[in-house]
């Protein structure tokens, strides 16, 4: 064996055979990595509470600058075992997930899913027809989560005790491990160069929050969660249908976009569109950026064609219709001062001894830098997704100097910008035995990939099953002759105390009060501290109770008032933002009971740092100023102000009475939890209101305890 010979027998062997299992594993594996990412961001925030923010922050970036041990596990066991062994880890790491889901096992699940995507997606890219197979690999499995997610309601089966979630995940688990055992073979031991791989985060951070969220798409377009989910649905097919159309190899070479300007401009126009505007043109950014997220993602993974593009191209027309030799594109894609080098070897001996021992020591340097490539695009994919994700976050907390909305517009612009350029060419060539007929023309249009998008078609059933099996609540009838049951609570977007996502015992807390009209705060409908839940959604359909939301920090955020007796008018308005660092919002429901009197009801959260008194009481003048005095009505909520202060004073000065009070509890704290320091959870009626059987529920379910109370009127 020539020392060049051997330079290019580290090349890739699994070019060869051609076989959809890679892209299988991909997309599993994908579905478990987004569900190994949700989980991340409960447990992250369960550090502020116990913390602080900066204490997060830095325990969120060490976590996500794991996955740069890649190159290590890399550099001793090779790329295609290393697979392997990540892919065993994270089912072991999975299933003790589910059985006990605590702060080190999640978080070193997400470590080592991240790890593992890295991996086997850069070795499937590596497959005879390249990135586009595998990209499309990924968008299946963002298909087949986004329909799984529909049929739980976005609660995700890690936070779900009982059989129905054990049974999704052994199968995920059972799944992942059988498309490893068959993929593995078709894995390149050490793939070099490892390319763009890492930019993978950066997809995986508009995943999460945008273009792979039900919840996101639902509060930003108006739409319910299960038409939410379908329009997801649809995007993930004209994604697969324009991967099986794309100029790279493996799509058909019908859109001719050779440069990614197209691309680039989907996925930027989408995400800007979606992140800024609300509304039906928000659900079309989405569909919009999925598409352009998909064809961006495939040009990074792809090789980028060098300076003599045109041989290249020539090299791979050869090679796509068996003609040349089997190294005539290998070469191209070989670095070529190693081939030079080999060359300057062979020529300067011919000793066989000596051959083999140049041919193992450049294996070892391919694997050394295929290793080395690895751990770079391990960090970068952790660094690109949690930098975007813990930004946006981090805003509500210690504000930047610019909007959180320009983060994923950023990280949409910087991925698009890396994939702009020339990549390997894929001539346009219908299959042999049907090209000239109808079939045959439109096979070679769409390219063989195309008829995968059957599968988001026939996961759009699950928005349907939904739709015919937990349907949107119906309007309720009049209330009681002239009392209703209320209950204020901020949930704290379902998380428990354990960093738990669990709005199954918020319901039923709420049950138990056989409340007529509920009042929450601290509703996330797909925040990424929240697991990405649509608690709004979710609790309307758990309850059977039509609601009323009103967006707060963002269209994720804010206040919801659900009610069993009929809503006459709903309004919803923001509050001044002051000095606070999000901004706050009320929202308005009148009710109407069954001897024809009218309720108002107000729901609202006030600023939340004790340095922020006087934009609470800005927040409370435009509140009671949209309130006009008028009677009966009820303000309740989390004021984030105690007994004596001035913004309760604010309540008392307009005539406003505290049912907390009046009932004989005023020395009930309801915040936090776990050490009950605080009373800022109040409700106040007009005088007119009589109130009675006040209750406060000790339960963990959120870090305040809810308010309950039976309202009459006078």
């Amino acid at each position: 064996m020539t020392a060049t010979t051997a330079v290019r027998s580290a090349a890739p062997r699994g070019r060869a055979p051609e076989s959809r299992t890679p892209m299988a594993l991909v997309a599993v594996l994908g579905l478990v990595t987004a569900e190994a990412l949700r989980m991340s961001g409960p447990l992250l925030d369960r550090v502020v509470a116990e913390g602080g923010v900066w204490t997060a922050a830095i325990t969120s970036l060490v976590v996500f600058a794991l996955p740069v041990l890649l190159g290590t596990l890399v550099a001793g066991v090779g790329a295609r075992r290393a697979a392997a062994l990540s892919v065993v880890a994270l089912v072991v790491l999975r299933l003790v997930a589910q059985a006990t889901p605590g702060f080190l096992v999640g978080t070193a699940t997400v470590v080592v899913a991240l790890a593992a995507l890295v991996l086997v997606l850069r070795q499937a890219a590596y497959a005879r027809d390249g990135a586009v197979p595998a990209v499309t690999g990924l968008v299946l499995g963002g298909a087949v989560d986004v329909a799984l997610r529909t049929v739980l309601l976005t609660w995700d089966p890690v936070w779900r005790p009982g059989i129905v979630a054990w049974l999704i995940v052994l199968v995920e688990c059972a799944a992942l491990l059988l498309t490893m055992v068959s993929a593995r073979p078709l894995l390149h031991p050490d793939p070099h160069p490892v390319g763009r791989v890492g930019l993978l985060g950066g997809y995986l951070a508009l995943s999460l929050l945008i273009i792979g969220s039900p919840g996101f798409v639902a509060s930003a377009s108006g739409l319910g969660l299960v038409y939410a989910a379908a329009l997801l649905l649809v995007g993930a097919l004209l994604a697969v249908e324009a991967l099986s159309r794309t100029a790279l190899p493996g799509g058909s070479g019908r859109w001719p976009d050779s440069r990614g300007y197209g691309a680039a401009a989907l996925l930027v126009g989408g995400v800007t569109v979606a992140i800024l505007v609300t509304g039906v043109f928000a659900a079309i950014g989405v569909l919009v950026a999925q598409v352009g997220a998909a064809l961006v993602l495939a040009r990074l993974l792809a090789t980028a064609a060098r300076p003599g593009a045109d041989k290249a191209r020539s090299g791979h027309r050869a090679a796509r219709s068996g003609e040349g030799g089997p190294d005539g594109q290998l070469e191209e894609e070989l670095d070529p001062a190693e081939l030079a080098a080999a060359e300057k070897l062979d020529r300067a001996t011919a000793v066989d001894d000596d051959e083999e021992l140049r041919s193992v020591s450049l294996r070892h340097r391919v694997r050394r830098r295929s290793a080395a490539g690895f751990g770079v695009a391990g960090l970068t994919a952790g660094m690109s997704f949690v930098l975007v994700v813990l930004l946006y976050q981090i805003h509500y907390e210690v504000p930047l100097p610019f909007p959180n909305q320009a983060l994923p517009i950023a990280a949409a612009v910087l991925l698009a910008a890396l994939a702009l350029g020339e990549r390997p060419f894929a001539p346009p060539t219908p299959p042999r035995h049907t090209h000239g007929t109808r079939d045959g023309d439109r096979a070679a249009r769409r390219g063989k990939l195309a008829r995968l998008a059957v599968l988001p078609a026939v996961l759009l059933l699950a928005p349907v099953v939904m739709l015919a099996t937990t349907p949107a609540p119906a309007a309720p009838a009049k209330g009681k002759a002239d009392s209703l049951r209320l209950v204020s609570w901020n949930i704290h977007y379902a998380r428990n105390a354990d960093g738990v996502i669990d709005p199954e015992t918020i319901a039923a807390t709420l049950e138990k009060q056989r409340p007529d009209v509920i009042m929450l705060q601290e509703v996330s409908r797909g925040w990424p501290i929240g697991g990405t839940l649509d608690g709004a959604e979710w609790l309307s359909r758990r309850l059977a109770m039509p609601y009323v939301y009103a967006p707060a920090a963002d269209e994720q955020f804010g206040n919801l008032i659900l009610s069993r007796v009929r809503i006459t008018r709903v309004a919803t308005g923001a509050l001044p933002q002051g000095t606070s660092t999000m901004r706050r919002s009320y929202a308005r429901a009148t009710v109407e009971l069954e001897s024809g009197r009218t309720l108002d009801l107000f729901d609202l959260h006030l600023a939340h740092h004790d340095r922020e008194t006087p934009t609470r009481l800005a927040e409370l003048k435009v509140l009671l100023g949209a309130w006009h005095s008028k009677a009966p009505a009820v303000i309740a909520g989390d004021l984030n102000s105690g007994p004596g202060s001035n913004e309760v004073a604010r309540f008392h000065d307009a005539g406003l009475v505290s049912a907390q009070d009046t009932t004989g509890h005023s020395g009930l704290l309801t915040s936090p939890t776990d050490r009950p320091a605080h009373r800022v959870d109040w409700i106040f009626g007009t005088p007119d209101l009589s109130f009675s059987h006040f209750a406060m529920p000790r339960v963990t379910a959120s870090d305040h305890f809810p308010l309950a109370v039976t309202v009459q009127l006078g």
